[in-house]
């Protein structure tokens, strides 16, 4: 299983591994809105906190 980078925040691709879903998938609900936590954009970039991503998952804090 993919872990989750002691960073405050991933990638979509990163964070797609962690929940073992297709990158595409999650960008989709990213789009639609309905992604199980907050997104941010960077300039074109799209970045996942780490933090929500972890409690999502029941993961302690790193």
């Amino acid at each position: 299983m993919p872990t989750i980078p002691d960073t405050p925040t991933t990638t979509v691709k990163v964070a797609a591994e962690v929940l073992g879903v297709a990158e595409w998938s999650l960008y989709n609900a990213i789009r639609e809105g309905t992604a199980p936590f907050p997104v941010v954009r960077v300039g074109r970039r799209l970045v996942v906190p780490t933090a929500p991503l972890r409690r999502l998952l029941g993961v302690a804090e790193a």
